[in-house]
């Protein structure tokens, strides 16, 4: 998938195998950082791992989740899916003031983004996904149940 990637000049539609790369490089390489895209990588994990991000990436091919969804999160206060809103937060230690995420709806930041595998399953996992971020399944389907498990 790392070719496919790089021939399409890093497409948001494969970049989640772009960034799952670059945590197989941290966690083999580099044991001083922990991975920064995707929460709960390990080395002991990472088949599992990249199987279930396959089967997560076919999924949405299946659903036609359109691209914008990347930027989305869902807000595990509210439930909705939303645009997340940055925020400025102070606090009485350095550093003082901090910039974070927050759901646009109730402003917590209890929130998975759709690019991680927590926040796209969970989004995934709503059976009424709103329609602005659906197009019509293709007649040709390839679907995560198709992929087979060791």
């Amino acid at each position: 998938m790392m070719i496919i990637c790089s021939s399409t000049e890093y497409d948001s539609k494969y970049i989640q195998f772009y960034q799952l790369n670059e945590d197989l490089d941290y966690l083999k390489y580099d044991e001083e950082y922990p991975p920064i895209y995707n929460q709960g990588i390990t080395l002991e994990n990472i088949d599992a791992f990249i199987l279930k991000e396959f089967k997560l990436f076919l999924e949405c091919e299946d659903l036609g989740i359109k691209r914008e969804m990347l930027d989305k999160v869902i807000c595990n206060n509210c439930g909705q899916i939303t645009t997340p809103e940055l925020k400025t937060k102070f606090q009485i230690k350095k550093p003082f003031k901090i910039k974070e995420f927050v759901c646009k709806n109730c402003k917590s930041n209890k929130i998975d983004s759709f690019g991680s595998q927590i926040g796209k399953e969970k989004i995934l996992k709503k059976k009424t996904l709103p329609s602005e971020f659906q197009i019509k399944s293709r007649s040709n389907k390839t679907t995560a149940k198709n992929v087979k498990t060791h």
